[in-house]
């Protein structure tokens, strides 16, 4: 189940929902803010776990992921592609993202 509420989220959404790994909510802007409707996060929940499919493709795109090295391959590609691109590392922002690798 993905609740996207940033333009990166939402694309990361679409592309897991392509590949059946998860389900969209909608998300809802009223008033600057971002609202998801009880009855479409329930739907959504249910729908998810009462199909099977949802779970095999989850895996299968973990097996994947796990094969191409997961988050501590990614970090050093990233780490290389920045040397190479002379970013320099002391000044770049650092997030709770950053710790999860």
């Amino acid at each position: 189940m993905i609740i996207p509420t940033y333009s990166e989220r939402e694309s990361n959404a679409r592309r897991i929902a392509a590949l059946g790994a998860g389900a969209i909510v909608s998300v809802e802007h009223a008033s600057g803010e971002k609202r998801v409707r009880v009855d479409d996060l329930r739907a959504t929940v249910r729908h998810v776990l009462r199909d099977p499919s949802f779970t095999h493709n989850a895996k299968r795109m973990g097996e994947r992921l796990r094969a191409y090295g997961g988050p501590v391959r990614a970090a050093r590609l990233i780490e290389r592609f920045s040397q190479r691109a002379g970013v320099d590392r002391r000044n770049a922002p650092r997030s709770s993202a950053a710790c999860l690798v």
